[in-house]
């Protein structure tokens, strides 16, 4: 169903429908008394799920800007950069490391925060820079061979 259409959906238990009225998801029960159903009000359904907004590094620098700036509070930020209050106060209360991210990466389309470390970081360089020439010179590669 589209939210265009003004069909109903009926539910499972045969009691509620959902229909679209501008572009927001509503529901309604019919209730039965006596044996008759009464029809009830539309209620705009509250709980819909989204998915979190992942922000670029760029994205939120601007945010932060944006909050300097305007010295705005949360809600207002998360309303205008479209994410959660909680999302734009973590943001706030980060600032200083994703303003270091910015300062040492400048990578703007990064979306993490976290830069995960191995324990054997020179190793896996040492074998990367051995996979890279053996690779040039044309020599088959394989697992039991990097595990070697």
């Amino acid at each position: 169903m589209s939210r265009g259409d003004s069909d109903f959906k009926y539910l499972p238990d045969g009691l509620s429908f959902i229909k679209w009225i501008d572009n927001k998801a509503v529901f309604t029960l019919f209730p039965t008394f006596m044996g008759q159903k009464l029809q009830m009000k539309y209620v705009p359904i509250i709980s819909m799920v989204s998915k979190r907004k992942h922000l670029t590094l760029t994205e939120r620098i601007k945010l932060l800007d944006f909050y300097q700036k305007e010295n705005v509070s949360a809600r207002t930020l998360a309303d205008k950069f479209g994410i959660g209050r909680t999302q734009a106060t973590d943001l706030i209360k980060n600032r200083g490391t994703i303003l270091k991210l910015w300062k040492s990466h400048g990578n703007d389309q990064m979306k993490t925060t976290k830069r995960r470390k191995t324990e054997s970081g020179n190793i896996n360089e040492v074998i990367y820079e051995w996979f890279c020439a053996d690779r040039a010179k044309n020599i088959p590669i394989s697992g039991p061979i990097l595990k070697e």
